[in-house]
C-alpha cells in the first residue's frame, strides 16, 4: 500500500497537507480507496458528504454531513488498532504508531465534542464485510437529533 511505501510519518504529513489543502476552495486531496467506500456508502443512503474537513485548523475529520454538525472517521483496522480484532484487545501489545493514533483519536473524539460536533467511527473491517447496519443506524439517530435542533 502507499503508506507501507512512503511510512507511517511521512503518511501523517501527507495527510494532514492534503486535509488542509482539501479544506481550501483551491485544492483537493485524494481520498484512499477505503475512504471513497465509506463515502459512496454514506451517499447511497442520500447524506451529502464534504472530504477532509479540518476544524479550526486543529483536527482533520475524514467526512462531514453536510448541514450538520456530524463528522465522520473512516477508521483502518491496522493503524486504529480495531478493538474488535482479537490481535489488538491487547492494548500493551500495541506498536508505537497504534499507540499514538489511539491517543488523537480520543483527542479529536473530545475536540469535536467540546466545539458541538458528533463523532461517528466506521471500521475497516465493517465495510469490508459489508457489516454496517450499527453504523448506518448510529449516522441515521445523530442525523435525526441534527435535524429536530435545526428546526
Amino acid at each position: 500500500t502507499f503508506r507501507n511505501r512512503v511510512g507511517e510519518k511521512v503518511y501523517s504529513e501527507l495527510k494532514a497537507r492534503g486535509g488542509k489543502a482539501a479544506s481550501s476552495k483551491n485544492c483537493f486531496y485524494k481520498q484512499n480507496s477505503f475512504e471513497k467506500k465509506v463515502e459512496d456508502l454514506l451517499k447511497s443512503q442520500g447524506y451529502d458528504t464534504i472530504y477532509s474537513l479540518v476544524l479550526n485548523g486543529e483536527c482533520q475529520y475524514d467526512f462531514r454531513i453536510l448541514e450538520t454538525r456530524i463528522l465522520i472517521e473512516a477508521q483502518g483496522d491496522y493503524w486504529h488498532a480495531n478493538p474488535s480484532i482479537d490481535r489488538y484487545k491487547d492494548r500493551d501489545s500495541l506498536n508505537i504508531i497504534q499507540k499514538k493514533k489511539i491517543k488523537q483519536d480520543a483527542y479529536k473524539k473530545r475536540y469535536a465534542k467540546k466545539n458541538g460536533w458528533i463523532v461517528i467511527y466506521v471500521w475497516e473491517k465493517d465495510i469490508r464485510e459489508n457489516n454496517v447496519g450499527h453504523f448506518l443506524k448510529e449516522v441515521k439517530d445523530a442525523y435525526q437529533i441534527q435535524t429536530i435542533r435545526n428546526k
